[in-house]
């Protein structure tokens, strides 16, 4: 069953799913249908054995927040996930028990329970995951990017249940998920700023810094990263223009900005995001192909182009919003599908 929740008077929006489709098969594709934004999903177990699976979501402010119950499955998302679901955001996993473990674009992964994972929505992973139950919160990636460490690789990020950082912010998932009922739009709103200084301040402990970094060379580079990030569509945007804006030499500022990899392939990675991002949400002469190449900075639409699928495997005119096609079936037998959608992109 999959109800959506007739909000309160100043109420969040929320819905919830239960596996009650007639038959084993009926409610792994229920299940299937609620998480293909996400993931290609594959139960563990044979077809005989059933599936069991639950689901309870709402929109805290920017943030989407689940609690789900499932058994044993595999996930899978690809660049045909990545064309059909958006990729401008970053998901938090609280595996309350469970665990999964598996491959990353930046590597191998894997979390137990009572551990906490960070995935970039905009890479690709392959997992297993054991019988679990878990809270999930996804976040815009400029809320909580913007606060973490220069360069950071925030894919695959995993903090440890031994930690006591990692032991605060398990209570402060399950608070939330155990007392959401009783928050208002007005007091969810409130609650995210906390959220999101918790999350950075904690994940920002499982990044190493670079050798001899010091509070100042990191307050420059971040403040290099806010400059990069904000002007990005302009087509002049470069290590050149850079290192004039802040009056230090080319070579200070490869070092200033390292973990970037590269000045030049974070601009084109931040680019083709925002690009990415435009074509998803956006229809029309807006959202024309040449129109977001030009306006992320990207002097032709060719080579915007090629990068672009060389990147995500999909050619821009594919992800644009009237070129994504969704089976007729799941808009109407699920309106998870729906409340996905149009909370994901709110």
């Amino acid at each position: 069953m999959i109800e959506k929740a007739a909000d309160r008077a100043g109420g969040i929006p929320r819905f919830s799913f239960a596996d009650d489709a007639p038959g084993p098969q009926g409610a792994v594709a229920q299940w299937l249908e609620t998480v293909h934004l996400l993931f290609d999903a594959e139960p563990l177990r044979p077809p005989g054995e059933g599936f069991a699976a639950t689901l309870r979501a709402f929109k805290l402010g920017p943030m989407l927040i689940g609690r789900a119950r499932a058994q044993a499955q595999r996930f899978i998302r690809d660049n045909p996930v990545l064309a059909r679901g958006g990729c401008d955001w970053l998901l938090i996993q609280f595996y309350v028990t469970g665990g999964y473990r598996g491959t990353t674009s930046h590597g191998p992964i894997n979390v137990r329970a009572g551990d906490i994972s960070m995935l970039d929505l905009a890479c690709t992973l392959s997992t297993e995951a054991d019988d679990f139950d878990n809270i999930n919160i996804i976040i815009p990636r400029a809320l909580l990017a913007s606060r973490m460490p220069v360069g950071a690789n925030l894919h695959g990020l995993v903090l440890r249940r031994e930690l006591g950082f990692t032991k605060v912010l398990q209570r402060h998932m399950l608070a939330i998920d155990e007392f959401v009922d009783e928050l208002d739009a007005l007091q969810s709103e409130a609650l995210v700023d906390g959220t999101l200084a918790l999350l950075s301040a904690a994940f920002a402990q499982a990044i190493p810094g670079p050798a001899g970094s010091t509070g100042s060379t990191d307050a420059i580079a971040m403040a290099i990263r806010r400059h990069i990030d904000t002007n990005l569509a302009n087509p002049k945007l470069g290590v050149a223009s850079i290192a004039a804006h802040f009056g230090v030499s080319r070579a200070t500022l490869y070092r200033l900005v390292a973990p970037l990899g590269g000045i030049s392939d974070y601009i084109r990675r931040a680019r083709l995001q925002r690009a990415y991002a435009d074509l998803w949400q956006t229809d029309g002469q807006s959202g024309r192909v040449s129109v977001v190449a030009r306006r992320w900075g990207f002097g032709s639409e060719a080579t915007f182009a090629r990068l672009f699928k060389a990147t995500y495997g999909v050619c821009p005119s594919k992800a644009r919003k009237s070129e994504r096609h969704f089976e007729p079936s799941r808009e109407i037998a699920n309106p998870v599908v729906h409340w996905m959608r149009s909370n994901w992109q709110a």
